[in-house]
């Protein structure tokens, strides 16, 4: 004798028509307006993520702020030992990059390195170099800062080993 699949529906129907609709079911009825006397609902706010980003102009340059003077103090430069070797955040040492070791700035902090009494305008900003840091440093005795060899041959020849410089923060 075949039995049939369908003995268990007489159990599950009842518990079925008791249950009421999950919250994401919806009435298929169109639904009241709210009375008179009610205030319409605000506009729902956009989250910034989801605004349209600013157009910039690329062919006209972007007015830059006036660096803030960070600290002054003696400049050094990284030794040739260390070219090809991991910086603290990661990238591999390029001495022919403008980088910079600082011992407490964030790393992507961009820096106007200047003789001490150099002019740092940003329209003119001759005998300056701008760096990146992207290591920690330096280790050695009253240094404030250590400039890759080819951001520091922008400043002063390389057999002066040190240089009195300030520092000034662009970001």
């Amino acid at each position: 004798m075949v039995r049939s699949n369908r003995a268990w529906w007489p159990m599950v129907l009842p518990l079925l028509i008791s249950c009421k609709p999950a919250g994401r079911l919806q009435s298929t009825q169109p639904s009241q307006p709210p009375p008179p006397s009610v205030a319409p609902a605000p506009a729902p706010l956009v989250p910034v993520s989801v605004r349209p980003a600013p157009v910039l102009d690329r062919a006209r340059p972007q007015p830059v702020a006036s660096p803030k003077k960070q600290e002054c103090g003696q400049a050094s430069f990284y030794a040739e030992e260390f070219a090809g070797s991991p910086t603290a955040n990661g990238e591999i040492f390029d001495p022919s990059k403008l980088t910079a070791a600082h011992p407490s700035l964030p790393f992507g902090t961009r820096l106007r390195v200047a003789p001490k009494g150099a002019n740092i305008l940003p329209t003119d900003p001759v005998g300056t170099v701008d760096v990146v840091i992207n290591d920690r440093g330096p280790f050695s005795g009253g240094r404030i800062i250590d400039l890759s060899r080819a951001a520091f041959a922008k400043l002063a020849p390389l057999g002066q080993g040190t240089l009195d410089v300030c520092l000034y923060v662009l970001n």
